[in-house]
């Protein structure tokens, strides 16, 4: 077998749980006041910026933790790494397989100290934990376009699932069993994959001279959402008759469906929203933000209370359909519809 991907290597693995089922990192500085700050300068006309002042709190957040279980690990006699490994060329297969089974290893070594005591995978379980307040920030149009559009879904998006929702250490470990059998090969970075006779052709432009022939690609990435490229037979009917249109950020066309805020009606091409119409989940997503990721115990999750809001929409629109006296005989357009994913 040969994998591949963009980075040329797996997400990070994560850290042991330590903290149990509730356990998460209470954000120290994205407080709800700061988060109320922001939305202040959004609904004045003045959206923040994601990467010059959002970011950076963020970053606090993960540094905190990084250091205090780093002394933490210092005061029990751990060795701390000295410098960063060096940055080097992989210009064969045979050095860029001997760097990435060393990598995956201390990968996996490093997921073994746990999401408590290990800095490295303490600070990283920090993404996952702020992801409800950076959602409650960005969602509907809390930052600027150009800003979603570069830093969260050209970076920060991407980069947070690399680094805070990999697999468990055990994948990783399976993984290096099944490349030290010599089962499993995995092609450089930026992988690029041609059909050629009948067969398909990949290979790494940062490894030349290694190219690999097999008969059956499986396609694993996860499509992007796109309303303006949906599949869908009821989204696609929706936007060809105007009945919804994509979310526009000043001037950036997200992808996403467009809705208004809480309870999320879909919203038609000329603007106006459907009372009896609901949206939430992946559809939405650039309305919302990681529309993908799902409710955690403890936590009052966007995602919960999202899909209450539109639940008590739908139920308050059916009764007053009924108040009006046309139970009997209510019609199927006049019903409420939600559209969750």
């Amino acid at each position: 077998m040969y994998a591949g991907s963009r980075r040329g290597i797996p997400y990070h693995a994560r850290g042991d749980n330590a903290k149990g089922a509730f356990g998460r990192h209470m954000p120290l500085v994205l407080t709800e006041d700061v988060i109320a700050q922001f939305h202040r300068r959004a609904n004045a006309g003045n959206a923040p910026d994601f990467f010059t002042d959002i970011w950076p709190l963020a970053a606090k957040e993960v540094e905190v933790v990084y250091y205090e279980a780093l002394l933490r690990a210092r005061q029990k006699g751990a060795a701390v790494p000295s410098h960063f490994r060096q940055r080097r060329a992989l210009a064969t297969a045979g050095a860029w397989k001997t760097w990435l089974l060393d990598h995956l290893r201390q990968d996996a070594r490093e997921a073994a100290l746990g999401n408590v005591d290990g800095p490295l995978k303490a600070a990283l379980d920090v993404m996952r934990d702020i992801r409800n307040e950076l959602r409650l920030i960005v969602d509907h149009d809390g930052v600027q376009g150009s800003s979603y559009r570069d830093h969260l879904d050209r970076w920060y998006t991407p980069l947070n699932a690399f680094l805070s929702i990999g697999p468990p250490r055990q994948r990783i470990e399976q993984m290096v069993a099944l490349m030290e059998a010599g089962v499993l090969d995995v092609l450089g970075p930026r992988m690029r994959v041609q059909a050629e006779d009948g067969a398909w052709l990949a290979s790494s432009p940062e490894i030349p001279g290694w190219t690999v022939r097999g008969t059956t690609l499986v396609e694993a990435r996860l499509p992007e959402p796109d309303l303006r490229r949906t599949a869908d037979e009821l989204l696609g009917h929706l936007l060809k008759t105007g009945q919804c249109r994509p979310h526009v950020l000043d001037g950036y066309e997200t992808g996403g469906l467009d809705v208004t805020p809480s309870p999320y009606r879909v919203v038609d091409a000329q603007g106006r929203a459907h009372p009896r119409r609901f949206a939430v989940g992946v559809p939405t997503e650039g309305v919302h933000w990681v529309t993908a990721a799902g409710a955690r115990p403890g936590v009052n999750s966007v995602t919960l209370t999202d899909t209450d809001a539109v639940a008590r929409a739908a139920l308050h629109a059916a009764r007053s359909e009924m108040d009006k006296g046309c139970e009997p005989a209510i019609q199927a357009s006049s019903l409420p519809m939600a559209i969750v994913a």
